[in-house]
């Protein structure tokens, strides 16, 4: 695995993670969770 596609990965991984958290914002705000949920 060069170093270029260690960076690559990473860089995916952390868009992927955007994403996630993006449509689990997005999950909240369409069907608000109970509050201890949302403090995990």
């Amino acid at each position: 695995m060069t170093r270029q596609q260690r960076e690559f990965l990473k860089e995916r991984r952390l868009q992927m993670t955007k994403d996630d958290l993006k449509a689990r914002w997005a999950g909240k705000i369409l069907e608000p969770t109970p509050f201890k949920e949302s403090e995990k």
